[in-house]
């Protein structure tokens, strides 16, 4: 028992003893990264070149006339895509004004077929009652058929 004890604590106090040693070995190299550096000590970077005023302004206008080429183009674009719809349009405007015309010709045909059936369905009408009369006397001013048909049933 004693020896197991003596070997746990031995095994701690290296334990121990690695750790600080890893902590001071960690210290020393953060301190050493920390430190900044002498102003000597840091290259020199080559100054900007600076572009050449002819250089610039060169490419300033072509860029410039690449813009001009590209707006002209969209505006050829832009009046090819008018002009076909104003093409369009005028077409639609020819049909519908055709089917307009249509339009108002089936509404006449449809008011005269509907004066044509109201007449023959009068004419219908008037040639069932002559029938009707023709085959059953009219009937007596007074009383109706049927009021003499239901008095006599109840008598």
């Amino acid at each position: 028992m004693q020896n197991s004890r003596n070997s746990s604590v031995w095994k701690s106090l290296a334990a121990a003893f690695g750790d600080g040693l890893a902590f001071g070995v960690g210290m020393k190299l953060s301190q050493n990264a920390a430190k900044p550096l002498p102003p000597n000590s840091q290259p020199e970077l080559p100054p900007a070149p600076l572009f050449d005023r002819k250089v610039l302004l060169a490419v300033v206008n072509a860029v410039e006339e690449r813009l001009k080429e590209h707006a002209g183009q969209v505006e050829r674009e832009i009046a090819a895509v008018r002009h076909d719809l104003d093409e369009a349009l005028v077409g639609m405007r020819a049909e519908l004004a055709a089917r307009d015309g249509e339009i108002v010709q089936l509404r006449r045909q449809i008011g005269e077929n509907g004066s044509a059936s109201r007449d023959l369905l009068r004419t219908v009408g008037q040639a069932c009652r002559d029938a009707a009369d023709r085959v059953a006397p009219a009937e007596p001013a007074g009383e109706p058929a049927s009021a003499v048909n239901i008095a006599a049933a109840t008598d």
